[in-house]
C-alpha cells in the first residue's frame, strides 16, 4: 500500500468521523430541545397552580365571586386585591404565550391555557383591570388578549351547575 492510498483512507475516515459527530450533535440538540419544552410546560403549569391556589381560600374565592358580579361595588382594598390576583393570572399566561410563540410550548398545552385565559377574561372586572394595566405587558400579549373572544363569565359556570342540581 502506498502513502497516497493511506492518506486517502485517513481522509475518508476523518470525514466519516466528522459526519458521525455531527449526527450525534444533532441528536443531542433535539433531545435538549425536547427537555427544554417539557421543562417550560412544567414551570408554566406549576406557576398557574400557584396562582389558582391563591384564589381558593374562602376570602379570595369570595372576592373573585364579588368581583365577577360588580367590580365597582368592591372597596378600594378589594379592587386592589382582585387587580393583583388577576395580574398574576395575566403574567402567567403571558409567559405561556411567549413560549408558545417561540415554539417552546405545544399547541395542545397552549390550547388549554388559552381557554382558561378566555374564561378568566370573560367578566367585566377582568376587562376593567386589563384596560387599566395592559401597558404592563408585551405588545404581542396585548394583541393576543385584545383578540380573545367575548365570553360569558365561564369561570363560575360550575357554581351555576351545582346550584341547579340542588
Amino acid at each position: 500500500m502506498n502513502w497516497e492510498a493511506i492518506g486517502a483512507i485517513s481522509e475518508t475516515l476523518a470525514t466519516l468521523a466528522v459526519v458521525i459527530s455531527l449526527i450525534y450533535l444533532a441528536i443531542q440538540i433535539k433531545i435538549q430541545n425536547q427537555e427544554s419544552r417539557v421543562q417550560s410546560v412544567h414551570q408554566i403549569n406549576e406557576t398557574f397552580r400557584e396562582v389558582v391556589s391563591l384564589m381558593v381560600p374562602p376570602q379570595e374565592a369570595g372576592l373573585m365571586l364579588a368581583a365577577s358580579k360588580n367590580f365597582e361595588a368592591l372597596s378600594d382594598v378589594d379592587q386592589y386585591r382582585f387587580t393583583m390576583l388577576y395580574l398574576c393570572v395575566l403574567k402567567n399566561i403571558e409567559e405561556a404565550e411567549y413560549h408558545y410563540r417561540h415554539k417552546r410550548l405545544d399547541s395542545e398545552i397552549w390550547s388549554g391555557l388559552k381557554n382558561q385565559m378566555t374564561d378568566f377574561h370573560s367578566f367585566k372586572a377582568s376587562k376593567i383591570v386589563w384596560n387599566k394595566r395592559k401597558h404592563h405587558f408585551s405588545e404581542p400579549f396585548q394583541t393576543f388578549v385584545e383578540q380573545l373572544p367575548d365570553g360569558n363569565d365561564k369561570v363560575f359556570e360550575m357554581i351555576n351547575i351545582n346550584e341547579n342540581t340542588k
